[in-house]
């Protein structure tokens, strides 16, 4: 676990590091709220999904196992987990068991999908990601059954990993 001294260093290197934003330079930058995030160069191909050797009978029997996939585009994707205090800028009162995650600083845990997603959507609009480009709907509206907008895989505000964005070769 990290000192006190040795976070507060790490936070000002990333603040530091987040006034410079995107560099011609370099494939990575650091978000305004302290995401690691690295430049993928499109298109990608790459190998999906999990080794039929490593599951059991039963999986092999609803898993695809492993099958070619494509994304046309380049895309940032953060390279580390959302931390705690990350999260709770977002929303305060969200808690973490002690005994599951006793460092308060650590990756946050125990989210239901539509808790990160919203977690993105708030993020875009920290950032003043204009409307045609938010990948969610308003904050109210993420929940089951949500209607996603068009082209939102191509949109550049912040949004979680999907399948969706990638096709068969």
């Amino acid at each position: 676990m990290q000192t006190l001294d040795e976070q507060e260093a790490i936070l000002n290197a990333d603040l530091e590091l987040a006034k410079e934003g995107l560099r011609d330079d370099r494939n990575w930058y650091v978000t305004p709220h302290g995401h690691l995030m690295t430049i993928i160069l499109g298109p990608v191909e790459f190998t999906m999904g999990t080794d039929p050797e490593l599951l059991s009978v039963n999986e092999r029997l609803t898993d695809d196992g492993e099958h070619p996939m494509r994304i046309g585009r380049s895309w940032a994707i953060s390279t580390i987990e959302t931390s705690q205090p990350q999260f709770k800028k977002f929303r305060p009162s969200q808690t973490v068991h002690p005994v599951l995650n006793p460092d308060p600083t650590a990756a946050q845990t125990s989210l239901q999908w539509y808790d990160a997603a919203k977690y993105c959507r708030w993020l875009s609009e920290q950032e003043a990601v204009e409307e045609d480009q938010m990948c969610y709907p308003a904050l109210d509206q993420i929940k089951s059954g949500m209607k996603y907008p068009k082209s939102y895989l191509t949109r550049t505000g912040y949004r979680l990993p999907s399948e969706l964005d990638s096709s068969s070769p």
